[in-house]
């Protein structure tokens, strides 16, 4: 028996050849030629031929269209950094579709806890509600995880009840899945086609590929800029910033006033109880810090030096948080769930940009000279620039 699509193939051949004789003779009255003859004998593979044509172009239109839009969505989406507008792209292609009506995009957590949605069109806020209410959509992690799920689906219209269906396709990445796209169609779910379905679950395979490559972008950018012991900003971080300053970008964020903090005595932790207790004092008196200063941008700037970064702050107002923060590390009792029991100070120099430093560039300079002036007065003071 012979396969199907070399069946058909011979019938174009012979169409083919039929075409040409066509052009090249006269047929004389009461003439069958051979050649119509032989396609006549194959009428029977020819009809069957045409009787799944039909839905086989219709298939391969539907195939053809999606390709295109996929093709497009990966030359837009692939240089596109911001999350929001790769949803958005990703939802304009699933909209150029032509049997899709509607289309919602749901994103998960990274903590797996709550789900929003970045992108919805073509759902009117009720049916969308509805939708989500009836196929939980706050549990879809579960519920559709595997693959994309076609499911048949009634809607009305002026009273007229028509089949349509709903198209279920996880964002997923190495089987970890971070999202959901729901699509509404205009077909029954019997004329959606299987090849149509791959492609559209590959486009929501690509966006996620997009979704976890931004993910790691930013996991990266922000180890770049935090100390990996106590999760505070960088001193490389502190130092761009002061040269964004140099050069007028964050002016209108004037007075800017920074707070220079170093450790009284810190030395003596890791002499005399070694440098993994002296590590875990850093990281407690981080958190005074940071608790002490929860609108400031606080640095740590190498060993037991901290910075505090204060926009829109006068000179005053910085010197009532330091001090605060000064009686805080007097006050605290270092190391006591390691069984110790220690007590450091700290000396702390204050400046203020432009109303004392009258540059960026002296305004760190300025700060840290203030903290030497309070070290050689005593110690555990605060002194700022006159």
């Amino acid at each position: 028996m012979k396969r199907p699509y070399k069946e058909i193939s011979e019938l174009f051949l012979l169409l083919g050849e039929m075409a040409d004789y066509f052009r090249s003779q006269d047929f004389p009255s009461g003439s069958f030629p051979q050649k119509l003859l032989k396609i006549s004998q194959s009428k029977e593979p020819l009809i069957r031929f045409l009787n799944v044509s039909s839905k086989r172009i219709n298939e391969l239109e539907s195939l053809i269209e999606v390709l295109s839009i996929y093709t497009e969505l990966t030359m837009d989406a692939s240089y596109t950094k911001n999350l929001l507008d790769v949803f958005k792209a990703l939802g304009q292609a699933y909209g150029r579709i032509s049997f899709c009506v509607a289309c919602s995009i749901y994103l998960l957590s990274r903590k797996k806890d709550r789900v929003k949605m970045v992108h919805t069109k073509g759902f009117s806020n009720r049916e969308r509600l509805e939708l989500e209410s009836k196929f939980d959509i706050q549990n879809f992690q579960v519920l559709y995880r595997d693959k994309y799920q076609l499911i048949p689906y009634i809607t009305e219209d002026s009273g007229h009840k028509r089949e349509t269906s709903l198209l279920f396709l996880p964002l997923k990445y190495q089987n970890e899945i971070n999202g959901l796209i729901l699509l509404k169609t205009n077909k029954p779910a019997i004329e959606v086609f299987d090849n149509t379905l791959n492609v559209l679950q590959n486009m929501a395979d690509f966006i996620s590929v997009l979704i976890e490559n931004n993910h790691l972008l930013k996991r990266n950018e922000i180890l770049s800029i935090t100390d990996v012991l106590t999760g505070l900003f960088n001193s490389r971080f502190l130092d761009r910033i002061l040269d964004d300053f140099e050069q007028g970008s964050w002016t209108r964020f004037a007075p800017i006033s920074l707070i220079f903090i170093d450790l009284d005595g810190f030395k003596s932790i890791n002499d005399n109880h070694g440098h993994r207790m002296g590590s875990h004092a850093i990281s407690e008196v981080s958190t005074l810090i940071r608790d002490a200063c929860p609108k400031g941008r606080v640095f740590r700037y190498g060993g037991d030096e901290f910075v505090i970064m204060l926009l829109e702050t006068e000179t005053q107002h910085a010197f009532a948080i330091a001090e605060e923060i000064r009686a805080h590390i007097a006050s605290h009792k270092l190391l006591t769930a390691y069984g110790l029991d220690i007590q450091l100070t700290a000396s702390l120099g204050i400046s203020t940009y432009p109303t004392i430093s009258k540059s960026i560039k002296s305004l760190f300079t300025d700060a840290d000279n203030m903290m030497y002036k309070a070290k050689k007065s005593g110690k555990n003071k605060v002194f700022l620039m006159a």
